[in-house]
């Protein structure tokens, strides 16, 4: 990865497992709206969702995540 493109970007992070109970949700819920309410800066704020398991994640809950600027997923 070219981390150049990284450069003056801001990384907003959740780690959690797939099932991404309440608390999980609320934190990806925090991640779109902190970007949001960035203005004319929130094209610096890059969205990342690290998951810690195998399973499955709920597609409802993908389709949410991919409205405006989508939050990568990376399972780790």
């Amino acid at each position: 990865m070219d981390t150049t493109l990284l450069r003056g970007q801001w990384l907003l992070v959740v780690v959690a497992e797939s099932a991404c109970e309440t608390p999980c949700e609320r934190a990806l819920l925090l991640q779109r709206q902190l970007r949001e309410t960035l203005g004319r800066e929130r094209d610096r704020v890059d969205k990342l969702w690290l998951v810690t398991d195998a399973g499955p994640v709920r597609p409802a809950l993908l389709d949410d995540m991919a409205g405006g600027a989508p939050t990568k997923v990376l399972r780790v």
